[in-house]
């Protein structure tokens, strides 16, 4: 996955990761909504990236602010606009 990934922008990679995320071990809850059950921290979504917590966490903030994902209380992520987020891996 990181060879993949490895040209992209960070915000890419970030969503590309969501995505990935997602597709193992999301449950689609309505259509193009998808809960990723288990529980990811900024440090660990940063590691499988490659960049700081902090960029995560500004992103997110940004895509939440966008309402492409949410955070739940569990630490579960939800990709509120998966067709939105897929045109994040693809902007530069």
């Amino acid at each position: 996955m990181l060879a993949a990934t490895s040209f992209l922008m960070v915000k890419g990679r970030i969503a590309h990761t969501l995505l990935e995320l997602a597709e193992h071990f999301g449950e689609e809850v309505e259509p193009g909504r998808i809960v990723i059950r288990q529980q990811i921290s900024q440090y660990d979504l940063a590691a499988m990236v490659g960049t700081a917590r902090e960029y995560v966490a500004r992103t997110l903030s940004n895509w939440q602010d966008r309402k492409l994902v949410s955070r739940r209380r569990s630490g579960c992520y939800c990709l509120e606009n998966k067709a939105l987020l897929e045109l994040e891996v693809k902007s530069r």
